[in-house]
């Protein structure tokens, strides 16, 4: 039996390289940024922003394959006047669609850095898990709030 040969490319499609798209590589927290911007007031800075899964453990669902079914993507941004929690697109997770809850700044977010996924403080109707990968985001979210000085009251 004869095997196939693809006919010399230069230019194959992958995921893995988004530069053979004609794009640009770009890290996941600017092109996280450059999305939720929109969505914030004028004149809000982004301090930190990250990722967050609502709904039961991560993992759990995902050995019966339900995952999927269960969870939602959040993006959290901590910016210079307030936590934002965003709705990010079912399909792509990157992807902030709609502002969910705007929070006190003040409002620390506590988690148990263990395993792969901790278990969140932020407030919600389901619990959020927030990746190893993010750890770093949040404790430089809380950094950021402990180093503001306190607003001038009028």
């Amino acid at each position: 039996m004869l095997a196939r040969r693809r006919a010399p490319s230069s230019r194959r499609c992958s995921r893995a390289d988004p530069e053979a798209l004609g794009e640009p590589a770009i890290a996941l927290r600017d092109k996280l940024t450059r999305r939720a911007q929109p969505l914030l007031e004028p004149g809000e800075e982004i301090q930190q922003i990250f990722l967050v899964k609502e709904g039961p453990r991560p993992g759990v669902g995902f050995v019966h394959g339900l995952d999927p079914l269960f969870t939602t993507y959040e993006v959290v941004v901590a910016t210079d006047q307030a936590l934002v929690i965003m709705r990010a697109s079912m399909w792509q997770s990157g992807t902030p669609k709609k502002v969910l809850r705007r929070l006190p700044r003040r409002l620390q977010i506590r988690y148990e850095p263990r395993a792969l996924w901790s278990q969140t403080s932020l407030p919600g109707d389901s619990p959020t898990w927030v990746h190893r990968r993010f750890y770093g985001d949040v404790e430089a979210a809380n950094a950021a709030w402990a180093e503001q000085p306190p607003a001038a009251s009028t």
